[in-house]
Order: structure tokens, then C-alpha cells, then sequence
């Protein structure tokens, strides 16, 4: 019996194995499709915040006729989400770099932006990335120096490793805004809805998963001036704000593996933009995301040009 139960143990051990490869390969499909809907944000961020920047606020003059800036926005961060009695704990970070440009166009200003981003997850110890490339337009102005109004689109199309699946994605996404505009300070209330869906191959079954989400958030902008004695202008700017995710609340893979999708979440914006020279401004932001299983922490920092 002694020289029985050796090999019996190993083959047990063989076929438990080889049934958790495939289900951890479920659940990292799944995290995968779930990142890619919450991610989404990172580029409805950069829209919104550069049109805060040159229309909205006093972070930069507004545009004169004619005039075409460049920017560049690089981001980074860390976030996680805890595990529950049918997800595992997943870890996910991502870093990329958006360039744009805009013109205005009578009392609008429209832009166009560019990147890529790359991102990398963990579950359950095993790791996959997924490399992105993102294409979006932007617009917005002022109704009454007081009323703002935002819209923009974005197009990304996703490259998996062997453990996350290819995708495309896309969103749509506006934002109705009131300020109160003083000497030195702003306060706006501001609600954005978006709506994002995701086509992605199935690692494990004919055809595309599709995935759709909206979002709406709602919070508060305060921004003030601080001019330097050396003649520069430092603005800093804070901005509250409560997510509430439309969808069901996880993703299932057509093996049963599910992750669960952050429902509510508080998040706090916090940053400084310094102008360098009268054609160039530069700002470091902070960006946090808390909910109650899941969080995310992380930095942005831009750079803005005149011609």
C-alpha cells in the first residue's frame, strides 16, 4: 500500500492542476474585461481636465483665434480590488501617454487626442498585459460665462497577451456644469454621464463577449490663483466626486469565472498647474479612487505648448 499511495497522490495532484489552469485563465479573461471598462476613464479625464484647463478655469488664457497648442498628459497608477466568494484578489496597474491638440471654433473649442497606455494584471499570482492604442475627439464652451458644457468619444483597440484577450472599445461620454467665477477662485458643480462598451475575443469559445457600462458622476471643482512674486501664476485645484456604475455588478466568463465591477466609488482630483513661460504651462495631479472593495491610487502629470 505504501508504494501505492505515492502515485496516487501525484496523479491527484496532476488532475487539480490541470483543472486550475484553464479556470485561472477564466479568471483573468474576466478581470481583463472588467479592467478595460473601469480604465476607461483615464481618457474622459484627460478630455475633461483639458478643456478645464484653457476654457473653464484659471489655469491657462484662453485661446485666441488661430492659435494651436500641443499637450502631453502621462498617467500612472495602482489599484486593486479585494476578493469575494466568487472572484479572486486582482491587482492591475497601467502607465500611458496622450498628446492632443485644439482649435477654437467660434465660442467652442475642439480637439483631437492620441496615445497609448500599457497595463499589467495579477491574479492569483499569474500576470497578464495588455498593450492599447486610443484615438478621441473633444469638444466644449460656455453658455452665459456660467453654464459648461462637455462632449467627446473615444475609439481604443486592445493587444492581449496569451492570458487576456484582444479588444476593442469605445465611449461616448458629456458633462453639464454651473460656476461661480470670483477674483482669484472658481466653484463649479459639474454631472458626467458616459457610456462604454467592449467587444473582446473569447479565449475559450467561438465568437466576441460584449460588454457594456455607464457611468454618471457627480461632484464638486474648486480652483484658485496664487500669483508668485517672480510674476508666474500657480493655480491649485480640488475636486470631490461620487461614481455610480450602471451595469451588473461583476462580469462572467462563459466558464462561471466572475469578477465583480466596483458599483459606487469616491474619488478625490488634486493638483497644482505652474505656468513656466507666458507659451508653456506645466501641472502634477493626484488622482484617488476609493470604494469598499476596491481602490486605486495614482499621478498625472502634463505639459501644455502655444505657437
Amino acid at each position: 500500500m505504501g508504494h501505492c499511495q505515492s502515485p496516487c497522490a501525484t496523479l491527484v495532484g496532476l488532475c487539480a492542476l490541470l483543472l486550475a489552469v484553464p479556470a485561472l485563465g477564466d479568471s483573468l479573461s474576466a478581470s481583463s474585461r472588467a479592467t478595460l471598462l473601469e480604465d476607461s476613464h483615464f481618457l474622459r479625464d484627460a478630455a475633461s481636465e483639458r478643456i478645464q484647463q484653457i476654457r473653464f478655469s484659471f489655469r491657462e488664457p484662453p485661446l485666441d483665434e488661430g492659435q494651436t497648442p500641443a499637450w502631453g498628459r502621462a498617467f500612472g497608477s495602482h489599484g486593486s480590488a479585494d476578493a469575494d466568494h466568487r472572484a479572486p484578489r486582482r491587482e492591475r496597474d497601467i502607465g500611458g501617454l496622450l498628446l492632443g491638440s485644439e482649435r477654437k471654433l467660434g465660442n467652442w473649442l475642439a480637439g483631437v487626442m492620441g496615445g497609448y497606455s500599457a497595463t499589467s494584471m495579477e491574479v492569483q499570482g499569474a500576470d497578464a498585459d495588455i498593450h492599447s492604442l486610443h484615438l478621441g475627439a473633444y469638444a466644449g464652451t460656455k453658455i452665459y460665462n456660467q453654464i459648461g458644457v462637455k462632449l467627446g468619444a473615444a475609439l481604443s483597440g486592445h493587444d492581449g497577451d496569451s492570458r487576456a484577450a484582444d479588444a476593442d472599445s469605445g465611449q461616448v461620454f458629456g458633462e453639464l456644469s454651473y460656476s461661480l467665477d470670483f477674483r482669484d477662485f472658481s466653484a463649479e458643480g459639474f454631472g458626467e454621464l458616459a457610456y462604454v462598451r467592449a467587444d473582446s475575443d473569447s479565449l475559450g469559445a467561438l465568437g466576441r463577449q460584449r460588454d457594456e457600462i455607464g457611468y454618471s458622476t457627480f461632484g464638486l471643482r474648486g480652483t484658485t490663483r496664487i500669483d508668485l512674486a517672480s510674476g508666474r501664476r500657480l493655480t491649485a485645484r480640488i475636486s470631490p466626486s461620487w461614481r455610480h456604475a450602471f451595469s451588473d455588478s461583476r462580469l462572467e466568463d462563459e466558464s462561471g469565472a466572475a469578477v465583480a465591477l466596483t458599483r459606487d466609488a469616491f474619488r478625490l482630483d488634486a493638483g497644482l498647474d505652474y505656468q513656466i513661460t507666458e507659451q508653456a504651462y506645466a501641472g502634477l495631479f493626484y488622482n484617488g479612487t476609493y470604494a469598499e472593495d476596491a481602490r486605486d491610487n495614482g499621478l498625472t502629470a502634463r505639459v501644455s505648448l502655444r505657437f
